[in-house]
């Protein structure tokens, strides 16, 4: 936020290692704002597991989640036009 001016912080829930969830969050993140435009995108998740796991898509969960998830979650919001 700028200085002088009024404005709110929204936050949402969003677990990047399931796909499934990342278009959910898109679609209500369009409802819950009327498909205005989001003005900033801070990507900054980032897990390093002990052990081996998959997400529920079957990729590597560090890479489902630091990569796969993030991308799909940039491209859908640039491809809605929200970005």
């Amino acid at each position: 936020l700028s200085k002088g001016r009024n404005g709110t912080i929204e936050y949402m829930i969003l677990d990047l290692s399931d796909l499934d969830n990342v278009i959910s969050f898109i679609n209500e993140f369009k409802k819950k704002f009327n498909n205005r435009e989001l003005n900033q995108l801070i990507q900054n998740a980032a897990i390093w597991p002990q052990k081996h796991s998959l997400t529920k898509q079957g990729y590597e969960i560090a890479f489902g989640t630091n990569v796969v998830g993030p991308t799909l979650l940039f491209r859908k919001l640039l491809s809605d036009n929200l970005l």
